[in-house]
Protein backbone atom coordinates (compact mmCIF):
# COMPACT_ATOMS: atom_id res chain seq x y z
CA UNK A 1 0.00 0.00 0.00
CA UNK A 2 1.21 3.59 -0.71
CA UNK A 3 0.35 6.99 0.29
CA UNK A 4 0.34 9.70 -2.26
CA UNK A 5 1.96 12.96 -1.26
CA UNK A 6 4.51 15.53 -1.28
CA UNK A 7 5.34 18.93 -2.97
CA UNK A 8 5.49 20.23 -6.54
CA UNK A 9 3.75 18.54 -9.78
CA UNK A 10 5.23 15.37 -8.78
CA UNK A 11 3.96 12.60 -6.66
CA UNK A 12 5.44 11.45 -4.33
CA UNK A 13 5.55 7.91 -2.96
CA UNK A 14 4.96 6.80 1.18
CA UNK A 15 4.92 3.87 2.15
CA UNK A 16 2.31 3.11 4.76
CA UNK A 17 3.09 0.92 8.03
CA UNK A 18 6.66 2.02 7.99
CA UNK A 19 6.26 2.22 12.03
CA UNK A 20 5.47 -0.80 13.99
CA UNK A 21 1.96 -0.06 15.64
CA UNK A 22 2.98 -2.40 18.88
CA UNK A 23 5.87 0.05 18.95
CA UNK A 24 5.35 1.20 22.74
CA UNK A 25 7.94 4.36 21.67
CA UNK A 26 5.33 6.12 19.30
CA UNK A 27 3.86 9.38 20.37
CA UNK A 28 7.28 10.12 22.44
CA UNK A 29 9.79 10.84 20.02
CA UNK A 30 9.31 14.36 21.02
CA UNK A 31 7.60 15.54 18.37
CA UNK A 32 3.78 15.72 16.67
CA UNK A 33 5.24 14.64 12.95
CA UNK A 34 4.23 11.41 12.39
CA UNK A 35 6.30 8.73 10.18
CA UNK A 36 3.95 7.06 8.38
CA UNK A 37 0.18 7.22 7.17
CA UNK A 38 -0.03 4.46 10.22
CA UNK A 39 1.45 6.40 13.21
CA UNK A 40 -0.59 9.10 11.89
CA UNK A 41 -4.18 7.20 11.97
CA UNK A 42 -2.70 6.03 15.11
CA UNK A 43 -1.46 9.12 16.94
CA UNK A 44 -5.30 10.71 15.60
CA UNK A 45 -7.42 7.89 17.51
CA UNK A 46 -5.59 7.42 20.53
CA UNK A 47 -3.01 9.92 21.34
CA UNK A 48 -3.72 12.01 24.76
CA UNK A 49 -2.07 15.57 23.71
CA UNK A 50 -4.78 17.18 21.41
CA UNK A 51 -1.34 18.81 19.46
CA UNK A 52 -0.77 15.33 18.24
CA UNK A 53 -4.12 14.43 16.87
CA UNK A 54 -4.83 17.53 14.83
CA UNK A 55 -1.00 17.28 13.54
CA UNK A 56 -2.05 13.86 12.33
CA UNK A 57 -5.19 14.74 10.95
CA UNK A 58 -3.34 17.64 9.12
CA UNK A 59 -0.84 15.41 7.77
CA UNK A 60 -3.87 12.82 6.79
CA UNK A 61 -5.21 15.65 4.92
CA UNK A 62 -1.46 16.60 3.16
CA UNK A 63 -0.97 13.00 2.29
CA UNK A 64 -4.73 12.50 1.20
CA UNK A 65 -4.38 9.26 2.66
CA UNK A 66 -8.00 7.62 1.92
CA UNK A 67 -7.28 4.92 4.40
CA UNK A 68 -7.93 7.16 7.27
CA UNK A 69 -11.35 7.60 6.42
CA UNK A 70 -12.75 5.82 9.35
CA UNK A 71 -10.55 7.35 11.81
CA UNK A 72 -11.16 11.19 10.66
CA UNK A 73 -14.60 9.91 11.18
CA UNK A 74 -14.41 8.73 14.40
CA UNK A 75 -12.53 11.97 15.34
CA UNK A 76 -14.84 14.36 13.65
CA UNK A 77 -17.99 12.82 15.66
CA UNK A 78 -16.07 12.24 19.21
CA UNK A 79 -12.87 14.29 19.88
CA UNK A 80 -13.48 16.09 23.20
CA UNK A 81 -10.95 18.57 22.99
CA UNK A 82 -11.80 22.53 22.82
CA UNK A 83 -9.93 25.57 22.52
CA UNK A 84 -9.83 28.52 24.86
CA UNK A 85 -11.93 29.77 22.36
CA UNK A 86 -14.57 27.16 22.53
CA UNK A 87 -13.90 25.66 19.07
CA UNK A 88 -12.73 22.54 18.31
CA UNK A 89 -9.81 22.29 15.99
CA UNK A 90 -8.94 18.65 16.35
CA UNK A 91 -12.85 17.74 14.54
CA UNK A 92 -12.34 20.94 12.30
CA UNK A 93 -9.13 19.75 10.59
CA UNK A 94 -10.68 16.11 10.69
CA UNK A 95 -13.15 17.71 8.63
CA UNK A 96 -10.90 19.05 6.04
CA UNK A 97 -8.75 16.46 6.23
CA UNK A 98 -11.79 14.05 5.28
CA UNK A 99 -12.61 17.18 2.01
CA UNK A 100 -9.29 16.11 0.42
CA UNK A 101 -8.84 12.67 1.04
CA UNK A 102 -12.02 12.13 -1.61
CA UNK A 103 -10.68 11.26 -4.86
CA UNK A 104 -10.55 14.39 -7.85
CA UNK A 105 -13.92 14.34 -9.52
CA UNK A 106 -12.47 13.21 -13.72
CA UNK A 107 -12.78 15.24 -16.64
CA UNK A 108 -16.39 15.56 -18.05
CA UNK A 109 -18.01 13.84 -14.86
CA UNK A 110 -21.42 14.58 -14.13
CA UNK A 111 -21.98 17.75 -11.80
CA UNK A 112 -24.83 16.52 -10.38
CA UNK A 113 -22.56 14.21 -8.56
CA UNK A 114 -19.75 16.65 -7.41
Amino acid sequence: DHVGGGGGGAMQLLEVGQVDANDETWGTQGDASPRSAKEAIWNLKNHENPSYRYFAAWWLSRFRVAEAESALVASLQTDPHRTTNGGYSVRRRAAIALGTSAPPPTKGGDPSTL
